[in-house]
């Protein structure tokens, strides 16, 4: 008696067929489509990216404002920016997802999330040591050498430790 060979089960060729292990073997399915999602069109692509245009912007000037060397208190606007950028990074993230747009933007939001929260609480430190940023400022438009603003960082950093520690200078040290 002849033996049979085993045969293969045979696989189904069409296009859209599931393949072996999930994965198509030229690589990604031809028409995009990811565990049954369609890809989105470029309407839908470019209307789920829009609110990451106005984050970026956002972000981009809650980034800006404390570099511009502006009086106090007008570098806490950048934490009002990153709290508004928080919300609208959540909002595009959301939408983004929703719409099924997937490559670096995801991750890139999800970076520049973290970038706004780190604004965020650097803004919410610096309102809770107003008073040392402020004298800090101060000291800073009079310094006229690089000693004078050496001694002035120097204010600010022994003025922000006792802050935190809970000590208060003693009157004869501020000025």
């Amino acid at each position: 008696m002849p033996s049979r060979r085993p045969t293969a089960p045979r696989q189904d060729r069409r296009p859209d067929a599931p393949h072996p292990g999930g994965a198509h073997p030229d690589g990604p399915h031809p028409d995009g489509a990811r565990r049954g999602r369609p890809q989105p069109t470029p309407e839908q692509a470019r209307a789920a990216t829009r609110p990451v245009m106005w984050f970026s912007l956002v972000l981009l000037t809650a980034v800006v404002v404390p570099m511009m060397g502006v009086r106090w208190p007008l570098p806490l606007v950048s934490g009002a920016l990153a709290l508004a950028a928080l919300v609208v990074g959540v909002y595009a993230l959301v939408r983004v997802w929703r719409a099924g747009v997937r490559g670096a933007i995801v991750p890139t939001l999800a970076i520049s999330l973290v970038l706004a929260a780190y604004l965020l609480v650097s803004a919410v430190v610096q309102a809770a040591m107003w008073p040392a940023y402020a004298a800090y400022a101060d000291c800073t438009d009079r310094a006229l050498t690089v000693q004078a603003e050496r001694a002035c960082r120097a204010e600010l950093e022994d003025a922000v430790t006792d802050r935190i520690l809970g000590q208060e200078a003693p009157a004869a040290d501020r000025s």
